[in-house]
């Protein structure tokens, strides 16, 4: 099991969560809680960014560790941590921030487009035929459908994620599909109509 405090597990049940409360909460508590969240988001980001350059700064005052001048070494030890207080980590660029928003932002319009449309049983009954359920990696039913931007093909992100750790170079597994590029972690977002499928049809 991977542990929580990975940022990439954490980042993915950050997304998972905001994609149960878009799906599950109408728009006014829903961007409520979303707000509350995007706050816990960006404060892990900056809690990110001050754990390396602690890091970072530990590094530093170990090589420049003098036994011989304990006094030199306090005052650099002083030192090092009344910047590590003043720091403030910059994270307008946090490529997981980044790509949380675009998920959330991805998620909410494709919940909104499905309420506009008004998807009932019939509506997707109907489109049951182009609905896949079963990922194209592991050949099992899905659990976190994510669709890739680039072909638009969905898979299951726990499967998907696996497999990018594993393999980077990695291609959509859907038999023809034309798109040449790397899948990458970036271009997966929720697939919001797959989900609600999945939630109807739970066997």
């Amino acid at each position: 099991m991977a542990k929580i405090n990975n940022p990439e597990v954490l980042y993915r049940h950050f997304c998972k969560t905001a994609s149960n409360i878009i799906t599950h909460f109408d728009k006014d508590e829903r961007d409520n809680i979303l707000k509350d969240l995007k706050e816990i988001v960006t404060n892990n980001c900056i809690c990110d960014q001050r754990i390396i350059k602690l890091n970072e700064t530990i590094k530093d005052l170990v090589v420049d560790i003098d036994n011989s001048d304990t006094d030199h070494t306090m005052k650099e030890f002083k030192k090092q941590r009344n910047k590590m207080l003043a720091y403030k980590p910059d994270i307008t660029n946090h490529q997981k921030l980044k790509q949380y928003f675009n998920e959330v932002e991805e998620l909410i319009k494709a919940e909104d487009d499905v309420i506009h449309n008004q998807l009932n049983d019939d509506d997707i009954q109907i489109t049951e035929n182009d609905i896949n359920i079963i990922d194209p990696f592991t050949k099992k039913r899905m659990i976190d459908p994510v669709k890739n931007k680039i072909c638009g093909h969905v898979y299951d992100r726990e499967s998907t994620i696996y497999i990018l750790q594993i393999k980077k170079d990695t291609r959509c597994p859907v038999i023809g599909c034309i798109n040449k590029q790397f899948i990458l972690e970036e271009n997966l977002v929720s697939d919001v109509i797959t989900r609600k499928y999945l939630q109807k049809h739970p066997t």
